[in-house]
């Protein structure tokens, strides 16, 4: 993140509560583009605790920029602090348009043998509460008569009734709801150290359809003792009210935390 920046830290904790958006949302957009329009460009900064649901985050940063009046975002990226030995790092996740995530070259290296390197891929399941509407059938009573043969002195046929409930495979109806969802991903060793839950594309989706965000390659560099030695989300943004209306903004909201 340029230096020369103006900056604003929030610190707050970020959950899944999403307020109002404007009816001209903030755009994600390259630099040169925002620089175009000759709006000013000021750095926003987030630090975030152990646990944190990625998709959340991006989410609740868009927000506070956009709740400062910006017009653009550029430069997406969430900084994770680590170590590799003795050597202090800084390991970052760039978040990009889906349609701008480079390929895999055939011939990439393998993964790192080396379950402990910060770049390390490892696997892990999680669950979260997802909002959905689905196809059900519906149930219906059925009341059916069954007639046995006559006992002790009647003469007449005896009948039982008896109740049961059923699907009916010709009536269906949509039924919303949260339910419980186990996923299984693959996270990087430093995101891992602090369980971390990768952004996910449809989730971002689903509050802000047009934006199609996915997590680049991540790339670990010496740390400088000039930066920040937490684990953050930091952008560039162009035009609105700057950092204070930004800041002002997050203290309005109320934090909730997203459980997994």
């Amino acid at each position: 993140m340029r230096s020369s920046l103006l900056a604003v830290s929030l610190s707050v904790l970020v959950g899944c509560a999403h307020g109002t958006r404007r009816a001209d949302p903030v755009v994600f957009a390259p630099a040169d583009v925002s620089q175009r329009a000759s709006m000013e460009p000021w750095a926003i900064s987030m630090p975030f605790e152990q646990g944190q649901d990625g998709s959340e985050l991006v989410l609740a940063l868009l927000e506070r920029a956009e709740a400062s009046g910006a017009r653009y975002v550029s430069d997406l990226q969430v900084v994770f602090v680590t170590k590799q030995g003795e050597q202090a790092l800084e390991c970052s996740t760039p978040l990009v348009p889906e349609s701008e995530l480079e390929a895999v070259p055939k011939d990439a290296p393998e993964p790192l043998p080396d379950p402990q390197a910060p770049l390390a891929l490892r696997d892990f399941a999680f669950s979260s509460l997802e909002f959905g509407c689905g196809s059900v059938m519906t149930k219906r009573l059925v009341r059916q008569v069954y007639t046995g043969a006559p006992t002790g002195r009647s003469a007449r046929p005896e009948s039982q009734v008896r109740d049961s409930v059923t699907q009916d495979p010709f009536r269906r109806s949509i039924s919303c709801g949260y339910a419980r969802v186990t996923q299984s991903l693959s996270r990087y060793a430093f995101q891992a150290d602090v369980d971390y839950v990768p952004p996910m594309t449809y989730r971002i989706q689903q509050v802000r359809p047009e934006l199609a965000l996915a997590e680049a390659r991540a790339q670990c560099v010496p740390a400088s003792p000039f930066s920040p030695s937490v684990n953050r989300i930091e952008a560039v943004v162009y035009g609105g009210a700057g950092p204070k209306a930004a800041l002002e903004a997050s203290l309005r909201m109320h934090p909730v935390r997203t459980y997994l």
